[in-house]
């Protein structure tokens, strides 16, 4: 009989993998990519504050369904920070970000339905 905690898991999963392909995700991302400051002098210190709000208010964008995700973890948590940490670089320094994107809901998606089989199983 699937535990609560391992439902939780696999349904967390499956938001993350979804919110994966939403055009709210691909236009937070976008936002997270994109960084330029002017060179120096006071207008580079008020960019770079202005640049750095911005900046994680788009990756806290992106990236809030993973980290719900992270926070139902209990067990094997390296592991889970690794592959998180894999999506999330791939998806920032990808050429085509729509592509990277697509392949972590791919991922994503499998993962919530290996939790969810596991869970029943075990």
């Amino acid at each position: 009989m699937a535990t609560v905690v391992e439902t939780k898991k696999s349904a967390v999963l499956a938001l993350a993998a979804a919110w994966q392909m939403t055009p709210l995700k691909r236009h937070a991302l976008e936002a997270c990519r994109r960084s330029t400051l002017p060179a120096s002098g006071r207008r580079a210190a008020a960019s770079v504050a202005r640049l750095g709000l911005r900046n994680g208010v788009a990756c806290v964008g992106s990236c809030w369904a993973m980290m719900l995700a992270m926070a139902l973890v209990t067990s094997e948590r390296l592991l889970w920070t690794v592959a998180r940490t894999c999506i999330v670089s791939i998806e920032r320094l990808a050429r085509t970000p729509r592509h990277a994107t697509s392949y972590a809901a791919g991922f994503l998606g499998c993962t919530a339905l290996g939790v969810a089989i596991l869970a029943v199983a075990g």
